[in-house]
């Protein structure tokens, strides 16, 4: 009898319109804390991030969607330590070359920036094709940058470390939004994840701009501060003015490495942050009738549908970069690859005259 693997694939979607060219996504990891700022256990954190986005398999993603160039990873400022305003300053001379900055744990924000640096540092925010990702003491409660509070969605006032269910926000106006479908791609709707939780002076789901995804059950824990709706992370879009992800979770770098939901969403958030889309869609379980999908799955095998008109071709590799399938076709055709090991990612890779797109899978 054949063994059972679920492959969980994701649909790439060649009918949307084609870039002429790709270019890597361009992350800028900052991690100094303002003059006086608390100094969080994060000494591993920006090499873990770097290498996940570099390469997601050795963060156990499933199914990422990864852009076709791939992403460049850069960081700014001091080590993880107290800063000063050049800190601020040099992130600001290096916006320009990137895509997207991450604010890891930045206690203490506003002591890191003069007044001018402040400004160009928001209006780059809110700038098309630019992002911020913030995670945790992004929202120091120390914070004096008014401005800034408003943008990353607020400020938190006390924390409890604990084993708590995190759950994916279900409001409609959130759970429609193609933000949100894109940062909680691949995350369960209830997940148990230990953290150092924030309570936050205001309701980030009342401020003008958040939408949240995901929040704390407070009934699995006891929060320092209950707010009873407990939003977690969030994010806005361009048009609440700027394009930004920040998640509270993120307190010391062992939660990172230990946990799946941080990672996967932390990556996500960047990506979307980005402004990258490509068409690509994910599904974790196989579904039929879909005009739309480049790849479903049953039992060992995986199926790939191309819709898009002309020439293309499309490769499966493991990750010892051994091809294990590659066929060129014209115009719409399905392709069926047989004897795939159970428990093995796989890269599947669509080319067109156009683009490339990469997209890992994983049996099981």
């Amino acid at each position: 009898m054949k063994k059972q693997a679920n492959l969980s694939i994701a649909g790439i979607a060649l009918a949307c319109a084609l870039t002429a060219s790709a270019a890597p996504v361009r992350v800028l990891i900052f991690n100094p804390c303002g003059p006086g700022g608390y100094i969080h256990p994060i000494s591993q954190q920006t090499p873990l991030i770097k290498k996940m986005l570099l390469s997601p398999a050795t963060a156990n993603l499933q199914n990422p969607v990864i852009p076709p160039d791939g992403f460049i990873v850069d960081s700014v400022g001091s080590a993880i330590k107290n800063g000063t305003t050049d800190d601020g300053h040099a992130l600001v001379l290096a916006l320009a070359t990137h895509d997207v900055v991450v604010c890891i744990n930045n206690t203490q924000f506003s002591g890191l920036f003069t007044t001018a640096d402040r400004a160009t540092f928001l209006a780059w925010a809110k700038g098309k094709g630019h992002g911020v990702v913030a995670l945790h003491g992004a929202t120091d409660d120390n914070d004096t940058w008014p401005d800034k509070v408003t943008f990353f969605g607020g400020k938190f006032t006390t924390h409890t470390t604990a084993p708590v269910d995190v759950l994916n926000d279900s409001l409609p106006a959130n759970t429609g939004d193609e933000g949100f479908k894109a940062i909680n791609a691949g995350i369960s709707k209830v997940t148990k994840v230990t953290d150092e939780w924030y309570s936050f002076q205001s309701a980030p789901r009342t401020l003008a701009g958040i939408h949240v995804l995901s929040t704390l059950d407070e009934k699995t824990y006891t929060p320092d501060s209950r707010m009873g709706d407990h939003p977690v992370s969030w994010y806005r879009n361009p048009a609440d003015g700027g394009r930004l992800y920040y998640t509270a979770a993120g307190h010391d770098w062992v939660y990172f490495r230990d946990t799946y939901w941080l990672r996967r969403q932390l990556y996500n958030g960047i990506l979307w942050a980005s402004g990258w889309t490509s068409g690509v869609s994910i599904e974790t379980k196989p579904r039929t009738g879909s005009a739309g999908n480049i790849a479903q799955a049953s039992r060992a095998s995986l199926t790939a549908q191309v819709t898009r008109e002309g020439a293309h071709s499309v490769e499966v590799c493991d990750l010892q970069g051994h091809k294990v399938f590659a066929q060129r076709g014209m115009g719409a055709r399905m392709y069926a690859v047989n004897g795939l090991r159970p428990n093995t990612v796989y890269a599947v890779l669509v080319t067109t005259p156009n683009e490339k797109i990469r997209q890992l899978v994983t049996t099981r």
